[in-house]
């Protein structure tokens, strides 16, 4: 009986005809070369993503701040509001800022003559408001007075048609500083008009200086001195309108 020859349990199976390729060790530079290449591209996803970042931190693009001028810029509270116009208080100093003058001495001055027309108070009750008169008589003419002073009461009929007074007493009359008076009036003689016409009988004070004025006129006997208007120092103290008939 033939020995069949036995395999060593140590050698693998293999087919036949089958080719037995060696098996090469790896290299290290390979696996040192796929490490750096992964590495750059991580670099580089890294270098992108930091890119994109920037990009979107800067916004509009930055412009670059202006030179600086010669003159010098105001101070950053002058740019939150309008410069304030001065005015006119600050622009033109006020009576308070300006000094007065030493006052010196006044000259004396003289005391104003007094106003007689409110000073003496007359009233006229006599001839009565719208009478009617007779143009060729005299008539009587009445009232009161208070505080007459040195001053005389002259009576004037007043022609509205001629603008024109006509002194119409025959003289000064003696008249008590207060209480009652009568004068007789002249009336004007030729110088009234037609009938139905309106004169103004007033009663005048008449001041120093006036008096000297009428004292220089004859009166009576159809003498009727006339006036455009009544002499310096004449004040009409009242008045009554008259019809003539």
């Amino acid at each position: 009986m033939a020995r069949t020859a036995r395999r060593p349990e140590s050698a693998p199976h293999r087919p036949k005809h089958a080719r037995i390729v060696p098996r090469r060790p790896r290299p290290v530079g390979g696996s040192l070369a796929t490490l750096g290449g992964v590495t750059v591209m991580a670099v580089a996803f890294l270098l992108a993503v930091v890119s994109v970042a920037a990009d979107d931190d800067e916004g509009a693009p930055v412009t670059a701040p202006p030179l600086p001028s010669s003159t010098p810029s105001p101070p950053p509270s002058a740019w939150a509001s309008p410069t304030p116009t001065p005015s006119e208080s600050e622009s033109d100093p006020g009576p308070a800022e300006t000094a007065d003058p030493p006052a010196g001495p006044r000259p004396a001055e003289e005391p104003p003559e007094p106003d007689r027309e409110h000073r003496a108070r007359v009233t006229l009750t006599l001839p009565e408001d719208g009478q009617r008169l007779a143009d060729d008589r005299d008539f009587m003419v009445e009232g009161t007075v208070r505080d007459l002073g040195d001053d005389d009461l002259r009576i004037f009929i007043y022609a509205e048609d001629r603008r024109t007074f006509y002194l119409a007493d025959y003289r000064p009359e003696d008249i008590a500083g207060n209480g009652r008076w009568t004068i007789r009036s002249t009336g004007i003689g030729q110088d009234w008009g037609g009938d139905g016409d309106t004169y103004l009988v007033k009663a005048v004070l008449a001041a120093p200086s006036c008096q000297r004025v009428l004292d220089d006129y004859d009166l009576g006997q159809d003498q009727y001195p006339a006036f455009r208007s009544l002499p310096d120092g004449c004040r009409i103290a009242a008045r009554t309108r008259v019809v003539e008939d």
